[in-house]
């Protein structure tokens, strides 16, 4: 019977062990866990369609989950979960392998029911499964080839950074800077995440404010258009028009962004602008730049200079535009709260 197991898939595993429950347990588990084309029902949902109350139910899978842990049955189910460890944390974590925990119950949603029960029979629930399979932070768990020790000291590293160095920054510069590689700084990135944000491969202080955007922008077009080049702001302008539509900058607009970013450019008076560093993100101007064209989502612009309008409208505009915020790259109470504190400027 081992042997046979042994050579079955992880889901495959999990499912003959359930063959030992009684129908009315085996029944419970597929309804309320996601099992044979089961929906995944609450026990509330449940008690409505059996007339069962939610305590009975909940009672009858902690039941069944016993019945489980039975030595020679947790074995089996042990050794499919041990097996299939990759396979769960992929499912749950996203490409950085972060998982976000105030996204922990959609990411659970995802998981096939046979790994679900199988988790919550030798684990309990997918927390403590998480807390002995991945590394943590306030925000997260994580997992990677570095000890966690490592990443959570770089992650320090990272949101001490702003102290000595003015942002946003290449993301290639600030991998120099703290000595580690791409990889695992797109990580740290993302763990830092209620503190710091990417923008086009560029590490900056959240919420972004849309003058960090229009100078992250304007450094790419003088890294890969004009690089070495001195630029007048009038020429800035028409490029930078010209490649985004979401935005249209006066003048004076592009002074100000780049005399507020000096970590990345230099003024040399009245002859123009130049770009102080001579890399940037990854080139957006190798790709198609329809790409470009196209205004970013999660990104705010006022069509309207700030002398000529008040905060109330600025907000009115944000909210009908419709414009959705994406976890931990805008929150949409510290981006309003920010405008109304002048930390935002248009």
């Amino acid at each position: 019977m081992e042997k046979f197991m042994e050579q079955l898939s992880p889901r495959r595993m999990i499912r003959e062990a359930l063959k030992s429950l009684d129908d009315e347990l085996y029944e419970l588990l597929c309804l309320h866990n996601r099992l044979n084309g089961k929906p995944g029902l609450s026990f509330e949902e449940i008690s409505d369609q059996r007339g069962q109350s939610v305590d009975n139910l909940a009672f009858f899978e902690k039941k069944a989950l016993r019945k489980l842990r039975k030595p020679e049955l947790a074995k089996v189910i042990s050794k499919a979960i041990d097996a299939a460890t990759l396979e769960i944390w992929n499912i749950l974590s996203n490409n950085n392998n972060i998982l976000y925990k105030d996204i922990l119950s959609k990411q659970i949603s995802q998981l096939p029911g046979e790994f679900l029960v199988g988790i919550k029979c030798m684990y309990e629930n997918v927390t403590q499964w998480l807390n002995l399979n991945a590394g943590q932070n306030k925000i997260a768990w994580f997992r990677s080839d570095y000890p966690a020790t490592q990443v959570l000291k770089d992650v320090g590293r990272l949101k001490r950074l702003h102290k000595k160095r003015a942002l946003p920054l290449p993301f290639s510069l600030v991998a120099e800077i703290l000595d580690i590689d791409l990889h695992l700084l797109n990580q740290i990135a993302g763990l830092s995440s209620n503190k710091l944000g990417v923008y086009r491969d560029y590490i900056a202080m959240l919420p972004i404010a849309s003058r960090t955007i229009r100078a992250i922008r304007i450094h790419l077009m003088l890294c890969y258009l004009q690089l070495g080049e001195i630029v007048t702001l009038e020429q800035l302008k028409a490029e930078y028009t010209e490649t985004y539509s979401d935005d249209n900058p006066t003048l004076k607009d592009i002074e100000w962004t780049m005399a507020d970013n000096p970590q990345l450019f230099i003024n040399l008076g009245r002859i123009g602008w130049v770009n102080i560093l001579n890399k940037g993100g990854d080139n957006p101007y190798k790709k198609n730049t329809n790409i470009l064209k196209k205004p970013d989502r999660y990104k705010y612009f006022s069509k309207h200079p700030w002398k000529t309008t008040q905060t109330i409208n600025i907000i009115k505009e944000i909210v009908a535009s419709n414009l959705h915020f994406a976890p931990f790259e805008y929150d949409f109470v510290n981006y309003v709260e920010s405008i109304i504190l002048g930390k935002i400027v248009f």
